[in-house]
């Protein structure tokens, strides 16, 4: 369960490093509109430049996507935390069964011993 979740939160820091730095290029990108029916050396007749408020709506969720993935790798790790104590406390509980019942086992021979040899 802790791999599959390492890799889901290395696959959403992953895509949110590349959306971040696909829209820190986006405003240098140009696109050039060329009619239909034009020529090749005709050219480019419109110029058309992407609006700035993509690029900081970009950026607001490349953060909100980091922050996610930061809150679910904290969620992850409180799990992983709670896995090993309730593992930790189950062996506990199963060497604590077992001496007790070595030691019944023993005070049981040892009684059985000590009446066989009385008279």
């Amino acid at each position: 369960m802790f791999k599959k979740n390492s890799v889901a939160v290395i696959a959403v820091l992953a895509l949110t490093f590349a959306a971040a730095n696909a829209q820190a290029g986006l405003s240098e990108v140009t696109m050039q509109v060329i009619d239909q029916d034009a020529g090749v050396t005709e050219g480019a007749t419109t110029t058309l430049e992407p609006p700035e408020v993509a690029a900081g709506e970009g950026r607001e969720q490349s953060a909100s996507g980091l922050e996610t993935a930061t809150t679910a790798r904290e969620r992850n790790r409180e799990q992983v935390r709670e896995q090993v104590r309730e593992q930790v406390r189950d062996t506990g509980e199963q060497v604590r069964e077992q001496a007790r019942e070595q030691a019944m086992e023993l005070r049981d021979r040892s009684l059985d011993a000590r009446s066989q040899n009385r008279p």
